[in-house]
């Protein structure tokens, strides 16, 4: 169970331990990642557009703990270090501000040795799978 950012670990529940196998990330929302070319691209889009992407980063992230977040393992993937992560899947959308940094999580976990496959949905937007199955 991840704790939170204010050290204390949240009540756990599970009785017995177990191991992740495989992780599937539909555009995860990982880390911020400034300068990313869909974000800077994809400023107006349908259900995730940078403005609301920006949202949710300043509601989860508060500018008072925002600097220590940046450094801390358990809220930075990219701090954490992707080693031993289990078999990862990534989804991605063509018009999705979120789309490089999965890209990037995809091609990382490769790099360190690790097994990913990502999927590309061109032409479609963040939020694809729910509204197809509507």
């Amino acid at each position: 169970v991840r704790d939170r950012l204010d050290g204390y670990p949240r009540p756990c529940t599970i009785k017995k331990a177990f191991s992740i196998v495989h992780q599937v990330v539909i555009y995860g929302a990982l880390f911020h990642q400034p300068g990313m070319p869909s974000t800077e691209e994809i400023t107006t889009a349908p259900l995730l557009s940078l403005s609301v992407k920006n949202f949710f980063y300043e509601a989860y992230l508060p500018p008072e703990i925002r600097e220590e977040a940046l450094n801390d393992r358990r809220a930075n993937v990219w701090v954490a270090g992707l080693h031993n992560l289990p078999n990862t899947t990534v989804f991605t959308a063509e018009i999705c501000p979120l789309r490089d940094e999965n890209i990037k999580y995809a091609q990382l976990i490769t790099n360190l040795g690790g097994e990913s496959s990502h999927h590309h949905i061109l032409d479609d937007i963040h939020g694809c799978f729910t509204i197809n199955a509507l």
